[in-house]
């Protein structure tokens, strides 16, 4: 939960586009791979569902984070740590995608 006022115009995302660097992973890591994202106190499931390309230990991309669970309310700029076992990467939020609620009422 995250109290704003509602000047700040605040809006949950259910994806976030990040520069990533890749401190380690065995081999290479490409879209579809899952791990934990942690953001401030958010810590989430995410999948990788787009990358600028395939990224090896040492390396920058951009990167589309899908949370797989819940929408979040996160601000670009911040910075992100993700992980999955020895897998670790950085790297700083560039955009955040809305969550859009697509049932039929």
């Amino acid at each position: 939960m995250a109290l704003v006022p509602q000047s700040m115009k605040p809006a949950c995302s259910s994806a976030i586009e990040a520069k990533l660097f890749l401190l380690f992973h065995t081999s290479e890591l490409s879209e579809r791979f899952q791990g934990t994202l942690h953001v401030g106190k958010i810590v989430q499931t995410v999948a990788i569902e787009k990358m600028s390309q395939p990224l090896k230990t040492g390396q920058w991309a951009t990167v589309t984070f899908r949370f797989l669970r819940n929408p979040e309310f996160i601000r670009t700029g911040c910075k992100i740590f993700f992980r999955q076992g020895r897998t670790k990467a950085m790297g700083t939020i560039l955009k955040t995608f809305p969550f859009e609620d697509k049932i039929d009422r």
